[in-house]
């Protein structure tokens, strides 16, 4: 006996076998057809889910050994080819999921709260100071706390399916010799 068999009445019954009749009618499936039906896509969700290779990669961040406040860590492909992922960086360490496995090309951008000048006074003032140290970039503050060329910064890993630790300890960039 089914569970609506033993709390329903006649009534209600009779209203239940004529739908499941409908929809058998509609549908053009019998209801051992259905059961079929709905047992291999059981099957199929669980085989998908197990046969997963995808990588979730954790870890640490640091710039000249001290951890990368806020930023973003991006994982693009090495040969182009496929999703690109990242996450956030939060007091030090990231989380990345759902990452394909393969050789990634792993960059770092972090940024800091940059004070604004308050005055077209101080911001003058400011780039005089800098241009006087030898930054003729024009800006005041720079909000990038990695340059895109510092050691470790774009490096290739090889990510491998499953869970995994990569830490990222990058420092400032090799001065050119000339």
């Amino acid at each position: 006996m089914r569970l609506p068999e033993l709390f329903a009445g006649p009534t209600s019954l009779k209203r239940e076998r004529r739908t499941e009749k409908s929809f058998a009618r509609a549908s053009g499936l019998s209801g051992v057809s259905r059961r079929a039906l709905a047992l291999i896509g059981i099957l199929a969700l669980t085989v998908a889910g197990c046969s997963s290779n995808m990588s979730s990669v954790s870890g640490t961040v640091t710039y000249e050994g001290e951890p990368v406040g806020t930023g973003q860590v991006t994982f693009t492909p090495a040969d182009g080819v496929g999703p690109i992922a990242g996450g956030r960086i939060a007091a030090g360490r990231y989380t990345v999921d759902g990452l394909t496995p393969g050789a990634k090309v792993v960059r770092v951008e972090a940024v800091k709260q940059v004070p604004f000048a308050r005055s077209t006074e101080e911001m003058a003032r400011r780039a005089a100071e800098n241009k006087s140290k030898g930054d003729g970039s024009g800006l005041i503050d720079p909000a990038d706390t990695i340059p895109p060329d510092a050691d470790g910064n774009n490096a290739t890993h090889e990510i491998k399916p499953g869970k995994q630790t990569v830490d990222l300890a990058l420092k400032k960039p090799a001065k050119a010799k000339g």
